[in-house]
């Protein structure tokens, strides 16, 4: 995995310059990358969760994203005790698991919304709702195939292939 950045060389004419470096080499580097960002999103959502209820009745919100809390916990600490295959596995289902339950929190607060079952909420809420349930499946999706890798025991990841070897969840 690579990106390429677009920087301001030093030079005086001050010309655009391509920047291209890997920054994850691993499958261990890309958990830990995508952990990190799922749980500081897990977070912030399970706080507005938690400010939601101080008013008086229930989000769902407490529950799921604190799935994805412990899944990604999981996830890292399999980064660090690398020969602790059950924790790959329990990381990938986990992951993948508690994403699909986020998306399907946001499909049913979309659905309510619509239905008329929850008033108070306009059309923006539930657009809003229904990109984030998308958002949360495409989160799914990419970390159990990133998490499956990982658990494989794939090691480097090389430019235009992918070096995984065999292996099953």
């Amino acid at each position: 995995f690579s990106i390429t950045l677009w920087v301001v060389n030093g030079h005086p004419d001050r010309t655009l310059q391509a920047m291209s470096f890997s920054c994850l080499r691993s499958y261990s580097s890309i958990v830990r990358a995508y952990g990190a960002v799922l749980l500081a999103t897990a977070l912030f959502f399970w706080g507005w969760a938690l400010k939601n209820m101080t008013g008086g009745g229930f989000d769902l919100g407490i529950i799921s994203f604190a799935t994805v809390i412990g899944a990604q916990v999981v996830g890292l600490v399999s980064t660090w005790k690398t020969q602790q295959w059950a924790l790959r596995t329990i990381h990938a289902w986990a992951t993948l698991l508690a994403c699909l339950f986020v998306a399907l929190n946001y499909a049913l607060g979309a659905a309510a919304v619509a239905t008329g079952a929850v008033s108070g909420k306009g059309a923006g809420f539930v657009v809003y709702c229904a990109i984030a349930a998308v958002g949360w499946v495409l989160a799914a999706v990419a970390s159990f195939y990133y998490a499956r890798k990982w658990k494989s025991g794939a090691g480097e990841v090389k430019p235009g292939g992918d070096p995984g070897r065999p292996g099953s969840l």
